[in-house]
């Protein structure tokens, strides 16, 4: 059985919309605080930027802007696992995310 080819190009945005609908659902509060005072504000904006990144990467042909965006990602994902202790429910809201950005940290926009 041949795989629909046609769907990678459609599942790869709806993984690039799902990031986006997770860091404005988990941290859209946070930026419009505009709270300098904490680390909390610089993860939130760091992570809602390169998000964003992850998304318009999607119309362009450079393969470095999902990496870069991706490793970003993930890395504050798993950052943001371990903070603190490490609970069922902090890895669960976090594990997603970093999964995705893996997925776009190693294929690119191919």
């Amino acid at each position: 059985m041949k795989p629909l080819k046609n769907l990678i190009v459609l599942s790869a945005w709806m993984l690039r919309l799902v990031v986006l609908s997770e860091v404005y659902q988990r941290f859209f509060d946070t930026i419009v605080s505009f709270s300098f005072k904490g680390l909390n504000f610089f993860i939130a904006l760091t992570m809602a930027t390169f998000a964003v990144v992850l998304f318009l990467s999607g119309f362009t042909k450079k393969p470095t802007l999902p990496i870069i965006a991706g490793f970003m990602i993930t890395a504050i994902s798993v950052a943001l696992m371990f903070n603190g202790g490490i609970t069922v429910e902090k890895v669960l809201n976090n594990f997603i995310v970093a999964a995705i950005g893996v997925v776009f940290m190693a294929r690119g926009n191919s």
